[in-house]
Parts: structure tokens; sequence; C-alpha cells
């Protein structure tokens, strides 16, 4: 009897040191790689929501994007050096009524290319690609944050036929003046960069990263799309001289504690489109699908519920 509690006792014993060393490891390479954990996490929590991952060939390799079942088609675009995951804390909600289509822009997530020059007309190309794909109709709502929201206007100026609606996201597309934007890098370069960055597209009420999350950050955006794409932008990829010819109505939302790109710049962009209106997300930064994600789902689903922005009447 007393020789099998001590085996017992040993068992225990075996499973807890498991169990300690298991979870060592797993903060040992939470320590390592905290962006690639939250990625990967997000990813799986789009397919948890129901979402079904797909693959195609597109104009510069492998295209991988999200979809869902049923109802009409609204495209979720995220931004420059972003993926389809950070969609993840709106998809569930979102999906209870849209058929979602979430992709990986070109040279972003799972989509290739891994390497070489990227542009906005890659990440159009790509767009357009999975579009035909998905054989989606002429209702179809485009929603864009950042750069995505530069792409979806893209696409709209160029299939206008295609697009029904557009909701733009703390968007990009407009040249812009140095007073429209933040004074921080998109590529930091140590931990004092990095935070600035991170502050400028908004904290919210969450705390500051911790600083092996900003060695982190500033090693993955080096090593990803962020610096192939923001080389590859051109004077004439800027919308400002086309969008006067944008047949799409446009809702613009905007967080208001964005500090990357200010409200002057969210101004110019509401007056450059035809068929815009622009609306505050309090609470929120330059990513409001992350930063306050039930304020950007109500707002979301108020502006689609009311009737598209008309036509400015013309200046005297």
């Amino acid at each position: 009897m007393e020789e099998k509690a001590k085996s017992k006792k040993g068992i225990v014993l075996v499973i807890v040191l498991l169990v300690a060393g298991l979870t060592a490891a797993a903060a040992g390479f939470f320590y390592a790689n905290p962006i690639g954990i939250s990625i990967s996490l997000a990813r799986g929590g789009l397919e948890k929501a129901g979402l079904e991952k797909k693959e195609i060939d597109g104009p510069r390799g492998k295209l991988v994007y999200f979809r869902g079942e049923q109802g009409p088609p609204m495209v979720l675009i995220h931004g420059v050096g972003n993926q389809a995951g950070g969609w993840v804390k709106v998809a569930g909600d979102l999906s209870l009524s849209r058929k979602l289509i979430v992709p990986d822009l070109a040279g972003h997530g799972e989509s290739e290319p891994k390497d070489g020059p990227l542009a906005i007309a890659d990440a159009v190309a790509g767009l357009a690609a999975v579009l035909d794909a998905e054989k989606t109709g002429a209702d179809l709502v485009l929603v864009g944050n950042s750069m995505g929201g530069w792409v979806a206007l893209t696409y709209a100026l160029e299939h206008p036929e295609r697009v029904g609606r557009l909701v733009l996201v703390n968007s990009t597309g407009v040249a812009g003046t140095p007073e429209d934007y933040g004074k921080v890098s998109l590529q930091p370069r140590n931990r004092e960069e990095a935070l600035a960055l991170v502050t400028a597209l908004g904290l919210g009420d969450a705390p500051p990263p911790a600083g092996f999350v900003l060695d982190d950050l500033i090693e993955k955006i080096a090593e990803g799309p962020t610096p192939r794409m923001v080389a590859g932008i051109k004077p004439d990829d800027f919308l400002d001289a086309r969008l006067a010819g944008l047949a799409a109505p446009a809702d613009i939302l905007w967080g208001a504690e964005d500090r990357l790109l200010l409200p002057s710049y969210a101004r110019r962009l509401e007056a450059a489109i035809p068929r815009a209106r622009l609306h505050e997300i309090a609470g929120a930064g330059h990513v409001p699908q992350q930063q306050n994600p039930r304020a950007f789902v109500e707002k979301l689903s108020e502006v689609l519920a009311a009737a598209p922005p008309e036509a400015r009447p013309p200046t005297p």
C-alpha cells in the first residue's frame, strides 16, 4: 500500500514538473514571438467564427482569404503590414448577416509574393482575383481600413459596376499635407519609435506594450511587407485627381483617437469624394475594429442600414 502511494506521488510529481516545463517553454516562446502568436490566434479565430480558409492562384502567386457562407457579400480589407486576422474581433458579429470575404492582400499574411517589389496595384489585382473567384455581384460592400481603404477606392474606380457601397475606415488614398499626418515612423528602428507608432495608432484603455513586444514589432515590420509597400508607392497611386469620378457612395468611419492620420486628413478625404459622409467612432484610433470592436460594429451596421450619402450640391 505504501509503495503504491509512493508510486502515485511520483507520477503526480512527474506530471507537475512536465506541465511546469511546458508552461515555461510556452512562456519563452511567447516572449520570443508575441506578435506571431497573436496573429496565429487571430487567424484561427476567423475559422472559429465560421469562416472557411481558401486559396487561389493570383497574379503574383498564391492568394489566401477567408469566406463565409450566407447573406449579401461584404469584403473586409486590412491595412499595410496587417493581415486577415486583424478583423477577428468583429467577424463573428458581422457574419451573422453578411457573407464575409476577408483576404490577405498580396504580399501580406499567407499571400504571395513573399519578397521583391510590392505595389498598390498588386494589392488591387489580388483583391480583384479573389472577388472574381467568389463571383460577387453589383451589391458588393467594400470595407477598407487604412491602406485597405485605398485599395477599396482604387478597385471601385476600376470596377464601378461591381461596387455598391464603400466604407472607409481611417482610410488612406489621398496625398494630404504634412499637417495631416502624425510625426511618427511606419518603420521604427528602436523602442522609442515603436512606442510612438503604437501610441499614434491609438491605445485606448490598453497599457503601453512591454519592451519585448516593441522589440518584436520592430523586427516584424522590418521583415514584413511594410517596407516593400512603402517603397512601391508612386505619386500616380494617390487618388486626389480621380475621386471626382467615383460612382460608389462612401461612408467614412474615423477612430477619434487616431494620431497617425489626423482629423484634417479625414475631412480632406470626405471633400474629395462626391457622395461621402464622415462618422466618428469614440474610444478608437487608427484601427477601430480592433480597438473598439463593439462601437465599430454598431456604427457600421448603422450606416449600412441608412440610405447611402447623396451627392453634395455644387459649390457656388
